[in-house]
């Protein structure tokens, strides 16, 4: 077994502390500002990074963040299981009950508002410089893997703008919160698709993936449900269940993430798929997954996005190559999403409600940092490419939550008109 020095040990959990406490506390700022977590959460990272904190203080970041390989290692691996919690929790967040019973419109919104932004980020894709490709990249996953990045929507600052604006009941915020969940599981899909189509090999190892895709859901979907549901029913046979269930679906979700790796599906997938098997399962414990939930809502997800913010170079933007690759993913994605949303709703006969579903789903956070990140941690992205991902979603997270609130004071202001108009009833 490798040897780990007490004082590489004293400063990696001096580093988690101090990620932990500094993304906690301006997730409290972003949030009293009215802007999502997630925001606050990255921000942290940026601040206790090289760019910053190493310029103010060089020393404390010497021996703060992680400066040899080992200590890299020990800092990655912590993010990576933060990151597993974090797909598991959005997958058990996935409904897909509710989802086939929003229906037409559903499709409608999802396909358009997913496709035309796609289609925008991958045209980006095929015409940024070579060098935001990772060492292990090539033009093709770089394509697939900015198309996503703009083409998806981000479930968690989704559902945060809805709770804010007390709209997670509504029609539209239903449609919304549907439209963000089905785009999390298309993001996972073609993140798993760019990583595939690197180095020699590529259309291979791409039939490869596609086919353990496949295979892996549907083996998940069908056999792996039954025995959840069997192995979950088990657990909750003794008095103290929660625990062996908690048990359970963390060994579960593991062990998924481990077949997914294998077969050249990252781990995040499989955390993902473990997620829908157990929302989905009729022995599904609420106190266990709310145990997971709060773990991962209070100590997980802040630390893989403080770490994540780390990566964020943010001197990288003074090249003039990505500080225009910036501007233009921020554009493209906004505006992609917002064209593709309100074709969507108005195929889909959603009227008034249009325009804020739109707005809505231009909320980006998770799963943007989610593909890059683990691109980057493959070496499929560039830094630069990295920093462009991460920042175009922070950058739009941050635009569109006070539009989506002026939207939403608009609606109730007219209304308010139209209830107090008695000419209205008449009419």
């Amino acid at each position: 077994m490798l040897a780990i020095h007490g004082a590489e040990l004293a400063s990696l959990w001096a580093s988690l502390a101090l990620l932990l406490v500094v993304s906690r506390l301006l997730a409290l700022v972003a949030s009293h500002l009215r802007e999502p977590p997630v925001v606050g959460a990255l921000a942290a990272g940026v601040l206790l990074s090289p760019d910053v904190l190493g310029h103010a203080w060089p020393a404390a970041t010497d021996w703060l963040l992680p400066q040899t390989q080992l200590q890299g290692h020990l800092l990655g691996g912590i993010a990576a299981l933060s990151l597993l919690f974090l797909c598991f929790v959005l997958g058990m967040d996935t409904d897909v009950r509710e989802l086939r019973a929003l229906g037409r419109g559903l499709a409608l919104v999802s396909g358009s508002s997913f496709l035309v932004p796609l289609a925008a980020g991958a045209a980006l894709g095929a015409f940024v410089p070579a060098d935001f490709m990772g060492a292990a990249g090539s033009r093709a996953s770089l394509v697939v893997l900015l198309g996503a990045a703009v083409g998806v929507s981000s479930l968690p600052v989704v559902a945060w703008m809805l709770r804010e604006m007390d709209m997670l009941s509504t029609p539209g915020g239903q449609l919304a919160l549907g439209v963000s969940t089905i785009q999390d599981g298309l993001g996972f899909v073609l993140l798993a698709i760019g990583i595939a189509l690197t180095g020699s090999g590529s259309r291979a190892r791409l039939i490869e993936v596609t086919v353990g895709l496949v295979v892996i859901t549907t083996l998940a979907l069908t056999v792996g449900q039954r025995v959840t549901d069997g192995v979950l029913r088990r657990a909750d046979a003794g008095p103290e269940a929660t625990s062996p269930s908690l048990a359970v679906m963390v060994a579960a979700m593991l062990a998924i993430a481990a077949v997914t790796q294998v077969v050249h599906l990252d781990g995040a997938f499989g955390a993902f798929l473990g997620g829908v098997l157990f929302g989905r399962s009729t022995y599904h414990r609420v106190d266990a997954a709310r145990v997971i939930d709060t773990l991962t809502t209070a100590v997980f997800a802040p630390i893989y996005f403080a770490t994540a913010g780390l990566d964020l170079q943010l001197h990288l933007l003074e090249h003039r190559d990505v500080a225009v690759a910036l501007v233009a993913v921020v554009a493209v994605g906004a505006l992609g999403k917002t064209v593709g949303a309100v074709a969507g709703a108005r195929l889909g006969r959603l009227g008034e409600e249009k325009g804020m579903v739109a707005a809505v789903l231009n909320g980006r956070g998770a799963m943007q940092v989610i593909i890059a990140s683990v691109a980057l941690r493959r070496s499929v992205l560039s830094p630069s490419a990295y920093t462009v991902i991460v920042g175009a979603a922070i950058t739009t997270t941050l635009v569109v939550a006070p539009v989506v609130r002026t939207i939403s004071m608009r609606s109730s202001r007219r209304g308010v008109r139209e209830t107090a108009d008695p000419g209205r009833l008449a009419r």
